[in-house]
């Protein structure tokens, strides 16, 4: 009744109402797109949108203005062992590692876009927002990004090159592997704590990868005492303010929801994102075009998302939201979708009543 009790008081309500906000965008993304028309357009603005933020986050940074007079870090990001001037000037979000969760929402998109012409937008403008995109990506510094946007790529490959009911369990197999390598590399920091301070991620990101090693283990007890309903956001956040200072919440969102809410609250979210993958990548393989391709495009999303959930509490993002919705307008549109054999078996005619040869004289399903 004590673990109830803390769950239940006014942060826990405020964050229930973040809950709540989450899942109206998702809805109202969802009764937005009715159509194909529609389902492009939101795209199209939801892209269109990240490339401002991302350009305003490259002006903020150049021109070393901070207009929302946010304070970002306490000491300067290193790269490579250098300072970057502009480490503490770009005030346009609260955590780096929620330009991952962002990008990441449209960068398969381009990537699409830039590979297979008639997508969307054109190769140029594709090609162009992509460098916009990364570039402030880079600005960011922010590593967990960074490693959320390789992952993007690295499934839009090899799902391209393997398109085969075996290719999901080949990325998980990868995913896997890395998965041991990462936690491998974390259970013997101790003795590679030469090899840390010698890579090129500089002494203070050393210190920061130590401290985020500890906000894990400290979530990890809260959750082994309480594992059913968690403590609360409220109390997690006191014990790691009282252990760490200036961090004010765990840098994990699978962590933070497992400590704070623990398996009620934990495992709804897990279950509904692998779920949404799973039927995104069954829709890529097999439903008509363009629905595989904006399949494919929020499958591949997803997966950064789950990454940069590793280095980010972010389970309530609106870019995430969006791509809920997103996801629920796409199965709709693919239950009313001809059968494939209509797409196929019927040729396209011209007007005396000869079919089309010519690939210029086709319809395009983009």
């Amino acid at each position: 009744m004590l673990t109830l009790a803390r769950m239940w008081n006014l942060v826990e309500f405020l964050n229930t109402g973040g809950r709540a906000v989450f899942f109206i965008f998702i809805l109202t993304t969802y009764a937005v797109c009715r159509d194909l028309a529609s389902y492009r357009r939101v795209l199209n603005l939801l892209v269109l949108g990240i490339c401002l933020m991302a350009m305003f986050t490259i002006i903020c940074a150049v021109f070393h203005i901070n207009p929302l007079g946010a304070h970002q870090t306490d000491v300067a990001r290193e790269f490579y062992g250098t300072a970057m001037p502009y480490g503490r000037t770009i005030g346009v979000l609260k955590s780096y590692g929620e330009y991952g969760l962002i990008i990441n929402a449209a960068l398969p998109l381009l990537l699409i876009a830039a590979w297979r012409k008639g997508f969307m937008v054109s190769r140029l403008l594709a090609l162009i927002s992509i460098g916009i995109l990364l570039f402030a990506l880079i600005i960011t510094q922010s590593r967990n990004s960074w490693v959320a946007t390789l992952m993007v790529m690295f499934f839009m490959s090899v799902f391209l090159a393997f398109r085969t009911r075996a290719a999901v369990w080949k990325i998980l197999l990868i995913l896997g592997g890395f998965l041991i390598i990462i936690i491998a590399v974390g259970w013997m920091s101790h003795r590679l704590e030469r090899v840390y301070q010698g890579f090129a991620l500089g002494k203070t990101s050393y210190h920061t990868f130590e401290g985020r090693l500890r906000m894990d283990s400290l979530a990890w007890h809260i959750f082994q005492a309480h594992p059913l309903f968690g403590v609360g956001h409220e109390e997690v956040t006191r014990q790691v303010t009282k252990l760490f200072g200036a961090e004010t919440a765990l840098h994990n969102g699978y962590l933070d929801q497992l400590a704070s809410n623990g398996l009620f609250g934990f495992i709804p979210f897990l279950t509904l994102m692998l779920l949404t993958f799973f039927t995104l990548f069954k829709m890529a393989r097999k439903a008509p075009e363009p629905l595989n391709w904006y399949a494919l495009c929020l499958a591949a999303s997803m997966v950064g998302s789950m990454t940069v959930l590793l280095g980010y509490k972010g389970f309530f993002s609106i870019t995430f939201a969006i791509e809920y919705g997103l996801f629920l307008s796409l199965v709709e549109l693919d239950h009313q979708a001809p059968a494939p054999d209509l797409l196929t078996i019927k040729a396209p005619m011209k007007d005396d009543g000869a079919p089309v040869t010519s690939a210029a004289q086709r319809p395009s399903y983009l």
